[in-house]
C-alpha cells in the first residue's frame, strides 16, 4: 500500500498565501488579515501561529457566505492539473490524501473536486447561521504530520511507501515521515528538507 499526502496552498490551490487569509480578505476583513500575515511571516519558522486570531475575523459572518466564498477560491484558484494528477494516482489505488489548515469548508469544497480518500481542514464554530469567531477543531502543522502517522499506522506503511508533496514551512512536519517533494518552494529549509524541487504539480512522480 503506498499513500501520497499533499498540502494545499501552493500545491493544490495557486496561491501561496493561504485560503483562511483569501476566505478573511473576501468577508472584508483585509487589512486585519494583512496585519496578522506579516506577524506569521515573522513567527512561521518557530511554529504554528495564527489560526485562532484568523478565526476570530470571521465572528458574525453568515456560514452561507462563507461556503459560497470557499467554493469561489476553489474554483479560480484550483491548479489545473490536480484532477489529472490525483486521478492518475488513484488508478494505481495509491491513497491520495490533503492535510491542511485551511478552513474546513474550503477543504470540504476541494473534496467535491478532487474526491481524496482522507481530507481534514480547520473546523470553524457556526451558530445560528453564523460564524462564532472560533474554532472547533484546530488543524496546524503537527496536526497534520499527526495525520499522516496514523495512515501509515493504520495501513502498516514505512516512509519509504510515503510522499508529502508541500511548498511551505507548514509542510515539513509532515515531511519527516516521507519522501518530500516541494513545489516551488521559497524558503530555504524547505528547499533543503526536499528530495526534489519540482517546478509543478505536473512534475509530481506517479510512483512512490
Amino acid at each position: 500500500m503506498k499513500l501520497v499526502v499533499f498540502g494545499c496552498n501552493g500545491v493544490l490551490l495557486q496561491h501561496s498565501i493561504g485560503a483562511f487569509k483569501l476566505l478573511a480578505e473576501m468577508a472584508g476583513k483585509e487589512d486585519e488579515m494583512q496585519s496578522l500575515h506579516e506577524e506569521y511571516e515573522k513567527k512561521k519558522q518557530e511554529g504554528p501561529y495564527g489560526l485562532t486570531q484568523l478565526a476570530q475575523l470571521f465572528k458574525g459572518v453568515p456560514e452561507n457566505q462563507l461556503r459560497d466564498y470557499a467554493t469561489s477560491i476553489v474554483q479560480q484558484r484550483l491548479q489545473p492539473q490536480a484532477r489529472t494528477v490525483i486521478n492518475q494516482l488513484k488508478s494505481q489505488d495509491i491513497i491520495v490524501a490533503c492535510f491542511s489548515a485551511n478552513p474546513k469548508i474550503v477543504m470540504d469544497s476541494l473534496q467535491q473536486e478532487l474526491m481524496f480518500d482522507e481530507y481534514c481542514g480547520t473546523q470553524l464554530e457556526f451558530y445560528d447561521g453564523q460564524c462564532t469567531g472560533k474554532i472547533l477543531q484546530k488543524v496546524d502543522r503537527n496536526i497534520k504530520a499527526a495525520r499522516v502517522t496514523q495512515l501509515m499506522t493504520k495501513h502498516n506503511m514505512l516512509p519509504k511507501d510515503v510522499m508529502i508533496v508541500g511548498h511551505t514551512v507548514s509542510d515539513l512536519p509532515m515531511a519527516n515521515h516521507g519522501q518530500f517533494y516541494a513545489i516551488d518552494p521559497h524558503e530555504e529549509n524547505v528547499k533543503e528538507q526536499a528530495i526534489e524541487i519540482l517546478n509543478s504539480l505536473s512534475d509530481v512522480p506517479f510512483h512512490v
